[in-house]
């Protein structure tokens, strides 16, 4: 946003390059957030995968319902500062990161 400023406030365009690096960096930050939600989101579709599967009998498998139990309660995926990292909450971190920022970017260039 800092940097924004001072190429609104006429430091010049040759200082647009100036954003390049933090440009990269967000753009690599989203890349692997998004990414790391989606391996969290795949993860809560295990249990599913893992009850679908027949081993030869019809009836109550009590094993499999243990093995899916297990893997349901241990909520695999990746955390941040304890809180599971989903696409939603990616999406919601990036929607306030936007607001934050255009909100600043306005007040710097009035």
């Amino acid at each position: 946003v800092v940097c924004v400023a001072d190429v609104r406030n006429g430091l010049g365009p040759e200082r647009v390059l100036v954003l390049t690096p933090s440009l990269l960096m967000v753009l690599a930050v989203s890349r692997a957030s998004l990414w790391a939600a989606d391996i969290s989101d795949k993860c809560a579709r295990v249990p599913m995968i893992v009850n679908s599967l027949s081993f030869g009998s019809n009836d109550l498998d009590h094993d499999r319902m243990y093995i899916v139990e297990y893997i349901v309660h241990s909520r695999a995926g990746f955390y941040v500062f304890d809180v599971r990292l989903t696409s939603a909450a990616v999406l919601k971190a990036f929607y306030i990161a936007c607001a934050v920022t255009v909100g600043l970017a306005s007040q710097l260039m009035l």
